[in-house]
């Protein structure tokens, strides 16, 4: 009952400024927001851009709704937003039915044939790898062994939502899509189908910072939008004055970052409260008695999405992480260090490192687990090296001088990581790792990669206070929230900057939001 209380006093100060009247609304042009990402940071970034863009361009804002929950539809509306509806009851309508009926049949086929998941595309729309990644993320799956009764399930969803959001766009004007996520059958869809008829798809995190990106083509659909910009890395390296600018800064930023400063879930668990120890320590503590270099692995969050960046020899983090066991039983003049994703636990996951080493019998004296309350803060003082597949560790670590093998395009063309291309190059790189080491170029490339990642891309509005995306404490949230906005009046001169400022972003060329 408090926390109704305090949702029903939250909605009373917003709508005082979001249920202005906006005058000469188009009705038959749509900005169409998704708000199935049940987050109040999520909700609130998606409503607030969606209503910037209502002010600007007098579109009508349709929101998608994938919930009951009454506090957060009380927030949407808040904004003034009531033209909402929930796809769940629209894809069960009995002419949808029919359609997906007869389209999963077709696909059900094309996977018994062809034991292909990653393929499947609807025209010219891809969307294996979202069933593929949705099916992992629904069930705690660490990969896809066998067709069974969940993966049909998940088919018969994916098809149903192919079929709706394509007779939806061929029937609305949509202009814009506002994407709560680009990853998963349920976001992923209504994204690249919205590519496909000409609507630009703005694409956005909620965190310390807002982070936005612009997709206007459907050829864009499988790029991440977390990627550096490539374009502004290169600037940077060929401006020397602004190089030695951000240099400093990022590593002020990492100094923050590795202390458990920052509010991000993936810091929280990785830094926050944990133990920071020195290799003699760390030695005695794992019982490694011999003198031979460590390396650590970061292993993934099996379900965090494995597709949303290029995997470049293995169909998912699981096959990767077991052909990385498997080369490096045989490297014995390494202590490999496996450090598990901190945030693994908010993923509903049946499986980790350690069961995996079990289950592929993997028993030796070199390959070890690193205790979870172990900060990884420590592992700068001494590894020779780190191995990941996409993972922000080899742009972390990299910065600091040291050699990190990858097995993604995540960051290719940038030049700071080993990329391994092949499984017989991963095999010769992990051979080498206590070989390799990086330039001062290298590492200059890292840390500008770095500030563009974790510094540039990325704005902090004070539209709301800050919250992690996972592990957050919702009943603490709003109460958290409710003091800002009542210490925050909307009609101030910094929130009217920060709000024109987004404004400004959404008209212009720009692909990215960024700092400045």
């Amino acid at each position: 009952m408090g926390k109704n209380n305090i949702v029903e006093r939250i909605c009373n100060i917003n709508s005082k400024l979001w249920h202005k009247n906006n005058k000469n609304i188009d009705d038959k042009h749509i900005v169409l927001v998704d708000l199935m990402v049940e987050h109040p940071t999520y909700i609130m970034s998606s409503c607030i851009i969606a209503k910037s863009i209502e002010s600007s361009k007098k579109k009508q804002i349709v929101g998608i709704l994938n919930s009951k929950r009454s506090n957060y539809i009380k927030l949407i509306n808040s904004y003034g937003i009531k033209n909402t509806f929930n796809t769940k009851r629209e894809r069960f309508k009995l002419k949808i039915i029919i359609k997906t009926t007869a389209l999963f049949v077709y696909y059900l086929f094309k996977i018994l044939i062809t034991r292909n998941i990653l393929d499947l595309n609807y025209l010219e729309i891809q969307f294996g790898d979202l069933l593929y990644d949705s099916i992992l993320r629904k069930y705690g799956f660490a990969t896809i062994k066998r067709i069974d009764q969940k993966l049909l399930f998940q088919l018969f969803v994916g098809v149903s939502l192919i079929i709706f959001w394509d007779d939806y766009f061929r029937k609305n004007k949509v202009d814009y899509l506002i994407a709560g996520h680009t990853v998963y059958l349920q976001y992923g869809i209504p994204m690249r189908i919205a590519l496909k008829y000409k609507a630009q798809v703005i694409a956005k995190r909620a965190g310390e910072y807002l982070y936005a990106y612009k997709y206007n083509e459907i050829k864009e659909s499988n790029y991440s939008d977390i990627s550096i910009d490539k374009m502004y890395f290169k600037y940077i390296l060929n401006k020397i004055e602004l190089k030695k600018k951000v240099i400093p800064e990022i590593h002020d930023y990492y100094n923050r970052r590795l202390g458990g400063k920052l509010i991000d879930h993936d810091v929280l668990a990785a830094y926050k409260d944990k133990i920071l120890i020195g290799e003699n320590e760390f030695r005695r503590l794992l019982k490694i008695t011999n003198d031979n270099p460590i390396v650590v692995i970061f292993n993934h969050a099996y379900q965090d999405a494995p597709h949303g960046f290029k995997l470049y020899f293995n169909k998912d983090y699981y096959e990767w992480f077991i052909d990385t066991l498997h080369i490096i039983k045989e490297i014995k003049y390494i202590n490999w260090v496996i450090k598990e994703h901190p945030s693994l636990k908010y993923y509903n996951s049946n499986i980790n490192g350690l069961k995996i080493i079990r289950e592929q019998k993997i028993n030796t004296d070199h390959i070890f687990i690193a205790p979870d309350n172990i900060s990884t803060s420590s592992f700068y003082n001494f590894t020779k090296g780190i191995v990941t597949c996409n993972g922000t560790s080899a742009l972390e670590f990299s910065s600091f001088g040291i050699p990190s093998i990858v097995c993604g395009d995540r960051y290719e063309e940038l030049e700071f990581t080993f990329e391994a291309k092949t499984k017989i190059k991963y095999e010769q790189l992990l051979s080498s790792i206590n070989k390799l080491s990086l330039s001062n170029e290298q590492v200059e490339k890292a840390s500008v990669a770095s500030y563009i990642y974790f510094i540039y891309l990325g704005k902090k509005f004070n539209f709301y206070p800050d919250a992690p995306s996972l592990g957050l404490d919702e009943n603490k949230y709003f109460e958290q929230l409710e003091k800002f906005l009542e210490n925050n009046q909307f009609d101030n001169s910094e929130f009217m900057i920060d709000f024109t400022s987004l404004g400004k972003f959404l008209e212009s060329e720009d692909k990215y939001l960024h700092k400045t």
